[in-house]
């Protein structure tokens, strides 16, 4: 083989080189996006368990303050049982 093949296989081998780094970069970069999405999405979830939990505390705190106002009215009204 001449010098020119040498170089010229070479110089497909850096280009087929450059080529895979460069799928690699936009796997990596697709990659970190899809890992943002899921934490992105792990975050609502959480934010979604915290307001569905402080529904329910809510409407436990009405039942237990219904619970009380039936009680105080009973007290109030202690002939009426």
């Amino acid at each position: 083989m001449n010098c020119w093949m040498l170089d010229h296989i070479d110089e497909k081998q850096e280009e087929e080189k450059e080529k895979a780094e460069k799928a690699q970069e936009k796997r990596d970069e697709q990659q970190e996006k899809i890992d943002e999405k899921k934490e992105e999405k792990q975050q609502q979830e959480k934010m979604i368990e915290g307001s569905v939990e402080a529904d329910r505390l809510e409407a436990d705190v009405t039942v237990d303050q219904m619970g009380t106002s039936k009680l105080e009215e009973a007290a109030a009204h202690p002939d009426d049982s």
